[in-house]
């Protein structure tokens, strides 16, 4: 059975939630340095009544045997229960950089910073450049060795605790996503 290493990117906290995508594993054991992965995510927000959606693009790259570098741009839907008959949606995009240290073949733990930068949580709701909310958090992940035939794809599963810093509210997520390494 080959070894793959999970590397995943980090908590992306957009405009009024947090929803943290996954990055994708980087299979070490064939001499890969570097990947990269599309995710998605579901997740709720401990402080109000929200759940958030959302999907990512990243990139990983090894910084020795067992820390990665994650870099990570995504997209994330939060919709907020304001009574029974309204609803309040958010689109938000958000930038994340963020560490991993690879505790075992298939096990990490990854933290880092997210930051949204456009949101339609505006009066019009259309996308503009903000100066959104800053978080961060604690990722655990897992990888699923050799289900793709090519060794250069893994499929990864991730669970994050999150904490918003500029509106000081906790979430959780779950994370499903593809890497491809080279």
């Amino acid at each position: 059975m080959r070894n793959t290493y999970l590397v995943f990117s980090f908590v992306f906290f957009p405009l009024l939630a947090s929803a943290q995508i996954k990055s994708p594993v980087i299979n070490v054991e064939e001499g890969y340095r570097s990947s990269f992965g599309v995710g998605v995510s579901y997740g709720i927000n401990f402080d109000r009544d929200a759940d958030f959606w959302g999907f990512a693009m990243d990139y990983s790259t090894l910084l020795g045997r067992r820390f990665a570098f994650i870099s990570s741009l995504s997209f994330d839907q939060e919709t907020e229960t304001i009574s029974q008959t309204n609803l309040k949606i958010v689109n938000t995009f958000t930038l994340v950089v963020g560490f991993s240290y690879l505790i075992t073949d298939r096990l990490t733990v990854t933290t880092g910073l997210g930051k949204g930068f456009l949101d339609d949580g505006n009066d019009i709701k259309k996308l503009q450049f903000t100066n959104g909310d800053l978080g961060t958090g604690l990722v655990f992940g897992y990888v699923f060795p050799d289900l793709f035939k090519n060794n250069r794809y893994v499929l990864s599963f991730s669970t994050s605790f999150e904490y918003n810093i500029s509106q000081s509210e906790y979430t959780n997520s779950y994370d499903l996503g593809v890497g491809y390494s080279f």
